[in-house]
């Protein structure tokens, strides 16, 4: 084994069923906000989006749907971090609470825009998804701050 898996392995181990739990709301969130993505571009495209749009408005068509696939890729691994140092759980856990808070306020955005209009149909299922796939992330960041505020916990899974 080469001496970076072997110091990987000190200080990763088993999640808890909890935070198993917490990490499933903010996969499950970001994979939601993908899907709002990936909806959204198949609604411009199907109304021909690319023949009236200039060469930044087709970039943004294409960055939206694939930066919500990366950020679903990156908290997937994040979302398994653990920690030796009671110190650093502190850390993590306003992070995670940060995280749920800024997820709350983009929330908050999307139902102050569905307020206007709040019927699903294949302009609104975008904003719709996005909007729940915000939700469930912040319930996640939160769940997920609350694992690292337990120190004993933290400790075992790190050991």
């Amino acid at each position: 084994m080469t001496p970076w898996r072997q110091d990987l392995g000190t200080y990763c181990g088993v999640m808890s069923e909890r935070k198993r739990i917490a990490q499933l709301w903010i996969v499950v969130g970001f994979a939601l906000v993908a899907l709002g993505g990936i909806v959204s571009f198949a609604v411009l495209v199907s109304n021909n989006y690319f023949g009236q749009g200039d060469f930044r408005a087709v970039l943004q068509l294409f960055v939206v749907p694939l930066s919500s696939i990366a950020a679903l890729w990156a908290w997937w691994f994040l979302s398994k971090i653990a920690t030796v140092e009671s110190a650093h759980a502190q850390l993590f856990k306003k992070a995670f609470l940060g995280l749920s808070l800024q997820n709350i306020c983009l929330g908050l955005v999307y139902i102050d825009v569905l307020s206007v209009s709040p019927r699903i149909d294949q302009f609104t299922s975008s904003q719709w998804l996005e909007a729940l796939g915000m939700a469930s992330s912040a319930v996640g960041f939160f769940l997920m701050s609350r694992e690292f505020s337990n120190r004993e916990t933290a400790n075992e899974e790190a050991a």
